[in-house]
């Protein structure tokens, strides 16, 4: 099975959290909870106007989904905008606030958001870039896998 540049990129993005995560682990209580299965992985889409977005956020949803059930991660989200550099810019500036863990990021410009990525870096949390990529280098970007 082929999978599509959204469900490689959420599922890199899922590797890489849960394997960050398990490195800084050192817990022996077996009753604890793991760090991955505390993270949140976010889907940020500039926006949802055509039938490949549609697709495009329903594989998220699956394959994050399957994360979950898994234990590999604790919840995921969608943020759809409005095809807007300063609106993408003002999600991401909310997905810092909430801490979440990892962002798959479908941007609106190449350029734009770099400075809002690097304050993501800042905070430890995971920007992985796909299709709409950026040019920070605090991002990972996946164009051809």
């Amino acid at each position: 099975m082929k999978l599509s540049l959204i469900q490689r990129a959420i599922v890199a993005a899922i590797i890489m959290v849960a394997s960050i995560a398990f490195a800084g682990t050192t817990t022996t209580r077996s009753n604890a909870a793991s760090p991955a299965s505390a993270a949140t992985i976010v889907l940020n889409n500039s926006f949802i106007g055509n039938s490949w977005r549609k697709q495009m956020e329903a594989e998220f949803t699956q394959v994050a989904s399957a994360a979950q059930k898994q234990g590999m991660i604790g919840s995921y989200s969608v943020v759809n905008g409005d095809n807007t550099v300063s609106q993408q810019i003002a999600e991401l500036d909310s997905l810092i606030l909430k801490h979440v863990s990892a962002i798959c990021l479908d941007a609106a410009s190449e350029t734009a958001l770099n400075g809002v990525i690097a304050k993501a870096h800042q905070a430890g949390i995971l920007v992985v870039s796909f299709d709409g990529t950026v040019t920070s280098p605090y991002a990972v970007s996946y164009t051809h896998l």
